[in-house]
């Protein structure tokens, strides 16, 4: 499995152009909204402020519940 990993001007390692593109639209978006990007790994990311910082939220999500929503 290849490594990919995020740098600090926003490049991913191994990935492709138009690849790179699409991460930079998706975090960008998620950080317009109040999400911070976890600079280890691109694709995590935490919800500031915190609205529940104590709770650990742990239960499924059917492919039923998002009809209409995708």
């Amino acid at each position: 499995m290849r490594q990919e990993c995020a740098t600090a001007v926003g490049k991913w390692a191994g990935s492709r152009h138009d690849t790179t593109l699409h991460r930079l639209v998706l975090k960008s978006t998620l950080e317009d909204v109040g999400f911070v990007n976890l600079a280890e790994e691109w694709r995590h990311c935490t919800f500031t402020p915190e609205p529940h910082p104590d709770a650990c939220f742990d239960f499924p999500v059917s492919a039923a519940s998002l009809a209409g929503r995708c």
